[in-house]
């Protein structure tokens, strides 16, 4: 990946010059630095400096709705930024009273999770992905909420789904798990994380409050 792309000139950390120096004539000023040629630039909020098509370095251009945003020159048209999109899922016990946590890759008490495959819609990701790590079906799949999650440039999208069984048949990824009570989710999560509060905020409606 590039270097992050910067607008501001370098400057000098040369030392001034003393004036007080005995034997010596005062000396001449430093002389200032040149300006910066222009440079393409992509703000921050934007994750790529290069077009996805032709590789070619993007340029900021007015876009009449939008404001500036990144173009490609060679391809003549906008690039807006790519992310990935992943699902995570409330897993619902038959009996609607406990929630299936996991401990995976190092972290305890986190939610069945995974990537949105092209050309994948979001429910389907979220029945494929729960069969694949706890191997179980569902009879329900609602969704809770959203939030982009930056450290890794992932929209996640939650969901609360219902399991058809009990008989959890994990796989090789998932070290861990249990069925854990409604009222007791939140403090078996890890705290802090997005799937507290994404459990958090499907908590009023499992609980009936």
């Amino acid at each position: 990946m590039s270097e992050p792309i910067s607008t501001d000139a370098s400057t000098s950390d040369a030392k001034a010059p003393d004036a007080h120096a005995q034997g010596s004539a005062a000396a001449p000023e430093p002389a200032a630095p040149e300006p910066a040629s222009p440079k393409p630039m992509v703000p921050e909020r934007f994750s790529q400096d290069f077009c996805p098509h032709c590789g070619s370095r993007l340029v900021l251009r007015e876009q009449p709705e939008d404001g500036p945003r990144p173009w490609c020159p060679t391809c003549q048209t906008w690039r807006y930024p790519s992310f990935s999109t992943a699902c995570s899922m409330i897993v619902v016990h038959p009996n609607g009273r406990h929630v299936l946590l996991i401990d995976q890759y190092g972290k305890r008490g986190i939610l069945v999770a995974g990537y949105v495959s092209q050309g994948e819609d979001l429910e389907r990701t979220v029945r494929r992905e729960v069969s694949e790590e706890v191997g179980l079906s569902l009879s329900s799949v609602r969704f809770n909420a959203s939030s982009f999650f930056a450290p890794s440039n992932t929209l996640m999208v939650n969901f609360v789904c219902q399991a058809t069984s009990a008989d959890v048949q994990p796989d090789h990824e998932v070290d861990a798990w249990r069925w854990v009570e409604l009222d007791q989710l939140a403090d078996s999560m890890l705290p802090r994380s997005l799937a507290q509060r994404f459990a958090r905020q499907a908590l009023a409606t499992l609980l009936g409050v």
